[in-house]
């Protein structure tokens, strides 16, 4: 998602310049631009960095937007579609990462579970003998 808004004080220049279809070759040139930056970054940056990646082409874009005579209120990365070629290993990759984390936390659940038994053994174990000498 794209914010903006044209500096007013350029418009009559813009307008003498571009005549009444001054938006076509401005879009065409935006968009042209933003896939320019876009190409910078792989797909999988542009899913799990979506962020880094709509501060960096908005930094990238305040100063390109200037050539258009458009003020850059705001930039996002609201919507990302890839072929199902690229999305189907991404969302393998991460089902196994989430699968990965789980047994992770189970493994850790269990070894707790079989320190406190241990704990508790020792106790029994050692408890009739303490008791006997005092």
């Amino acid at each position: 998602m794209l914010q903006s808004r044209y500096n007013a004080q350029e418009l009559p220049s813009l307008y003498q310049s571009l005549e009444l279809d001054y938006k076509q070759p401005i879009l065409l040139s935006i968009v042209k631009e933003v896939l320019s930056v876009v190409a910078k970054f792989s797909a999988s940056q542009m899913i799990t960095q979506q962020a880094q990646v709509s501060l960096f082409i908005q930094r990238e874009w305040t100063e390109k937007s200037k050539n258009f005579s458009l003020i850059l209120d705001d930039i996002a990365i609201t919507e990302l579609s890839f072929l199902l070629e690229y999305s189907a290993p991404v969302e393998a990759k991460q089902m196994d990462q989430q699968e990965a984390q789980q047994t992770q936390f189970l493994m850790e659940k269990a070894n707790r579970k079989i320190s406190r038994r241990s704990c508790r053994l020792t106790v029994r174990q050692r408890l009739p003998r303490f008791l006997a000498k005092h």
